[in-house]
């Protein structure tokens, strides 16, 4: 369910509020039975929730996002997650596969056939608050999961590194600085975000809230894919292009030689290229403070006169 009554920019000044209340909105959720791998299911911005999801816990769980077919291997010892806020078909179909697999569900969602379907087959269900707005869910999305896992004993408990996330970004002023900044440097061009791998989800996050918030053309990948591939498509520009490359400031010489060479590469085609260092916090607040970053800058990106 939309509000329809608060604007973007209202929403972004709420996250960090947002964060506090999405902590405890799956706190007595579990999984008691024995668990072997976590599938997560989402498209669009929920499936950059699976994604950040999966990077965060890249060495400590075994986690694998979909967003179409379940994997052959799904099976009575398979946690699925289910996001999606209005139970797209897609969602729904997911849900019917995982049921016949006989995999644990939950299903975190608003509204629709999902709330019904597991409320009849007994499956776990975790509503969003009544009279949220969509574009403000990616962080009830997120700490549902992380709920979860830690109640079903899967993970450590992670609330020293949610309250890192929570003070960080109540510095709300100091994203949106950046977030207007970087909208000055790439309005009226195709932003090409290129990451380390640690913030491929990331990457993803900025794309999909400049398609959906600021309605312009955003394109992402990451290192060192792009040696192999995109960097030949410097060669003959077709368009007007602006590089935003996120690395992790403690990344190691290799990372950072690498960056260098291809920065060079870049600047030699004329091409402007911003190089953006993520630091400070834990690595929650990183992977936070990035994604709330490239969310003002779509907004900035929306609003033109407040750009030019």
């Amino acid at each position: 369910m939309k509000t329809g009554e608060r604007s973007y920019e209202d929403i972004l000044e709420l996250f960090s509020e947002n964060v506090k209340k999405a902590v405890d909105n799956a706190s007595s959720v579990s999984i008691d039975d024995e668990v072997d791998k976590v599938v997560l299911f989402g498209l669009g911005e929920q499936g950059v929730v699976a994604k950040l999801i999966k990077d965060y816990f890249k060495d400590k769980l075994s986690i694998t996002v979909v967003n179409s077919e379940l994997p052959s291997w799904v099976n009575s010892r398979t946690l699925v997650f289910i996001l999606s806020f209005d139970s797209k078909d897609e969602a729904v179909d997911i849900y019917r596969a995982s049921l016949r697999k006989g995999a644990k569900i939950v299903v975190v969602s608003f509204e629709g056939k999902l709330e019904t379907l597991c409320s009849k087959q007994g499956r776990k269900y975790i509503k969003m608050p009544y009279g949220i707005d969509e574009r403000e869910t990616l962080p009830y999305f997120f700490f549902s999961v992380i709920a979860v896992l830690h109640n079903s004993n899967l993970i450590e408990d992670q609330s020293v590194f949610v309250k890192d996330v929570i003070k960080t970004l109540a510095k709300k002023d100091v994203f949106k600085n950046s977030g207007l900044g970087l909208a000055k440097r790439v309005r009226g061009k195709v932003p090409l975000i290129y990451t380390t791998p640690k913030y491929n989800a990331v990457g993803k996050g900025w794309k999909v809230s400049m398609n959906n918030i600021a309605g312009v053309h955003a394109f992402t990948n990451s290192f060192p894919e792009i040696f192999y591939s995109e960097l030949n498509g410097f060669e003959k520009l077709n368009g007007y292009y602006y590089v935003v490359v996120i690395r992790d400031s403690e990344g190691n010489m290799k990372t950072r030689t690498m960056f260098e060479e291809f920065k060079k590469d870049v600047k030699i085609q004329g091409v402007d290229i911003l190089e953006i260092g993520i630091s400070g916090g834990c690595y929650l607040t990183r992977l936070f403070s990035a994604i709330y970053m490239g969310q003002w800058a779509a907004y900035y990106l929306s609003q033109k006169d407040i750009v030019e």
